[in-house]
C-alpha cells in the first residue's frame, strides 16, 4: 500500500527552485541597462587585455552619468571571462559607485548562468527518468543524476545557493517520485526510488548547510522537513519493491 497522502501534501513543491531563484534575484540591484543584455553572452573581444578593462572601470568613476553607464555595459559584453577580474579589483581604490557596479556585473553573470545551469538540470533529471523507462543499468542512471547534481552546484557565486541547490533538489526528487508513483513496473520503481533517495539527499544535505548559517530560516526548515519526509518514504517503498 502507497501513502498516498505524501503526494497530495507536496504536489506543490515543484515552485520551490524557481521561487528560490527569484529570492536571491531581489537582493540584486540590476540597473535597466541589463534588459537588453541576451542571457547567453559572446565576449566582443578575444584578447581581454588588462588595460582596456582597466580604461573602462576608470570611467566607472566618471562625473557624467551617461558614461558610467555605457563602461558598465561594455564591460557586460566582455562576456563572463572577466568575472574572476572584476573579483580581484573590487575591493581595490575604486569609488564606492564602482565597486558597487563591479559588484552588480559579477552577479549578474552569475545569477544568469545559475539559471541556465538550473534549466540543464532540470532537463538532465527528465533525461534520467527517460533512461529509467528505457531499461538503462541503474549504475549509469545513478551516474548521470550524480554529473547533473554536480554541474548545477558548480555554481556558488549566487546568494543563498545552498538554499536554492536544495530547493531544486528537493524538487527533482520530487519529480522522480511522482513518476515511481505511476510506474507499475517493478525494475523500474526500484530505479526511480534509488536515483530519488539519492537526489533527495543532497537537497537535504544543502539545507542542512544552509540552516547552519541561516538557523532561523523557518521556510528552509519547512523544506528540509518535506525532503526528510519524502526520502524516507522513498526507503519504505523500496523495502516493499525488493525482489
Amino acid at each position: 500500500m502507497r501513502l498516498n497522502f505524501v503526494l497530495v501534501a507536496f504536489l506543490g513543491l515543484n515552485g520551490y527552485a524557481a521561487e528560490d531563484v527569484e529570492k536571491s534575484e531581489e537582493t540584486i540591484q540590476i540597473p535597466r541597462i541589463f534588459d537588453d543584455i541576451q542571457e547567453t553572452y559572446e565576449p566582443q573581444a578575444t584578447d581581454l587585455e588588462e588595460r582596456h578593462i582597466r580604461a573602462l572601470v576608470e570611467k566607472l568613476d566618471s562625473e557624467e552619468f551617461a558614461v558610467r553607464e555605457q563602461a558598465t555595459r561594455d564591460l557586460i559584453l566582455l562576456g563572463p571571462a572577466i568575472v574572476p577580474w572584476i573579483d580581484s579589483q573590487k575591493e581595490k581604490e575604486n569609488s564606492p559607485e564602482a565597486k558597487a557596479r563591479l559588484q552588480v556585473i559579477s552577479r549578474t553573470f552569475n545569477l544568469t548562468f545559475l539559471k541556465k545551469a538550473i534549466k540543464e538540470y532540470r532537463s538532465s533529471i527528465s533525461a534520467v527518468v527517460k533512461d529509467i523507462a528505457s531499461g538503462k543499468p541503474v549504475d549509469q542512471v545513478l551516474a548521470r543524476a550524480e554529473l547533473a547534481m554536480n554541474a548545477v552546484e558548480t555554481w556558488v557565486g549566487a546568494e543563498d545557493c545552498e538554499r536554492v541547490f536544495g530547493a531544486l533538489h528537493l524538487e527533482a526528487g520530487m519529480e522522480i517520485y511522482n513518476k515511481y508513483a505511476q510506474t507499475d513496473a517493478g525494475n523500474s520503481q526500484r530505479q526511480l526510488l534509488q536515483v530519488a533517495q539519492k537526489v533527495l539527499r543532497r537537497g537535504i544535505a544543502n539545507l542542512e548547510k544552509h540552516l547552519d548559517a541561516h538557523p532561523k530560516d523557518r521556510d528552509a526548515e519547512d523544506k528540509l522537513t518535506e525532503a526528510k519526509l519524502i526520502e524516507y518514504a522513498t526507503v519504505k517503498y523500496a523495502e516493499c519493491t525488493k525482489e
